[in-house]
């Protein structure tokens, strides 16, 4: 998902340079514009994880492409089994869930 609709390659000292296959979805920290335009410091993520993150901030800077639509259908579809009272959606009580809300201390800010 890079603006203006660029294309990149990942940086051949990366990780994920030599992985076959590569990964899917990554998030980069650093995109340099060259003849071989390359990210790096990059992480295998989940596109799950964008739309439950943070979909207000990918789906309003993303132009129309697949990878929008690909967030749009999972942010419907995460919508959908909230609505549901899905596990892990809306309707279910976090204090309901003991031990395992516990050990969930990580936030993102």
């Amino acid at each position: 998902m890079l603006t203006h609709k660029h294309v990149a390659n990942l940086h051949p000292s990366s990780v994920y340079y030599n992985r076959s296959p590569p990964p899917s979805w990554v998030l980069y920290h650093d995109f340099s514009i060259s003849q071989d335009n390359c990210i790096s410091v990059a992480t295998e993520i989940l596109p799950e994880m964008l739309v439950e993150c943070a979909p207000q901030y990918y789906l309003s800077n993303l132009p129309a492409s697949e990878s929008r639509d690909l967030l749009m259908e999972l942010r419907e579809k995460l919508q959908e089994e909230e609505a549901l009272g899905a596990p892990g959606g809306a309707g279910e009580d976090p204090l309901a869930l003991g031990e395992e809300a516990e050990k969930d201390t990580c936030c993102l800010q």
